[in-house]
């Protein structure tokens, strides 16, 4: 069977897969083809392109009061360095804010988050950093070495589950508000769970926000993340930043994908579909069949 032939079976897969999936989020089927290009390492420019349109598309979505929120919650990172803690004003108006305009709002969910005290919020937060900051992060050695990659990331799973139950202990607070959190301090392990990346990664099962979800949804994030950075070469010259800690968490320096961005592009690529972005998605789709 040649690659080509093998895409376009792996493409009449996809639409199949879609076409018996419970999905009610337009534009997931995009997604799925998205996600259906094999090998993925040999499609990194469709990945770059859907990627690159994700401020467009929160835009898309929810004009800019979306991109304000999502602009003050990836500041949030920077904030969260020096306190290593969430505040119940950070939780209601900044991250579940842009929770409920990025997907679907659940509104009867305010009451039993505002019922948190300060102190409870602050508390499951730093709790939860500090596991997900436990975390390994991983090299190319290491991620090129099978067996010793298998057994460091049942050690992550472990702890990426410790940290999302610190913050659920928080009423209101479920897997999927906690990855809204997690993915900004560690975006190489957490992504954040949208119904649309969801939809796409588990399209033959009903949609659900469980921690075994979760898990499921994030680890194939991080899977395709570690392909689309296979043989990827390092840039060895950064522009100068005023603090380390800003160099080293520039991800526009960085082309490494992470389990964040994977997310963040088949989010973008399903809205593209769903608000007929057709420059966009034929810029991702070109030439592939």
């Amino acid at each position: 069977m040649t690659m080509k032939t093998k895409r376009k079976n792996n493409a009449h897969a996809a639409a199949a897969a879609f076409s018996r999936t419970t999905s009610t989020r337009p534009g997931v089927q995009d997604a799925i083809r998205l996600v259906a290009l094999e090998p993925i390492s040999n499609f990194r420019d469709s990945w770059e392109v859907a990627s690159s349109h994700y401020d467009a598309m929160l835009l898309a979505k929810g004009g800019t009061r979306l991109a304000e929120l999502d602009r003050r919650r990836e500041d949030l990172a920077t904030d969260w360095r020096m306190a290593a803690s969430v505040t119940k004003d950070q939780l209601l108006a900044i991250i579940i804010e842009w929770k409920f305009l990025k997907g679907k709002p659940r509104h009867a969910l305010k009451p039993l988050l505002q019922s948190n005290s300060e102190a409870s919020v602050i508390a499951a937060s730093k709790l939860a950093f500090v596991a997900a900051n436990a975390i390994p992060k991983k090299d190319k050695e290491n991620r090129n070495n099978n067996d010793q990659y298998r057994e460091n990331d049942e050690d992550t799973k472990r702890q990426i589950i410790s940290a999302i139950n610190h913050l659920c202990e928080l009423k209101g607070v479920g897997p999927a508000t906690a990855s809204a959190i997690l993915c900004l301090i560690r975006p190489d392990v957490f992504s954040f769970m949208d119904d649309e990346v969801i939809e796409c990664l588990l399209p033959h099962k009903k949609r659900g926000y469980t921690l075994g979800i979760y898990m499921e949804v994030n680890d194939r994030c991080r899977e395709i993340a570690d392909q689309l950075n296979m043989d990827m070469p390092r840039r060895n010259k950064k522009r100068r930043k005023t603090t380390v800690d800003e160099e080293e968490n520039d991800d526009s320096l960085s082309k490494e994908w992470t389990s964040c961005k994977v997310g963040k592009a088949i989010w973008a690529c399903a809205i593209m579909s769903a608000t007929n972005d057709e420059n966009g998605l034929s810029a991702i789709f070109k030439n592939k069949s």
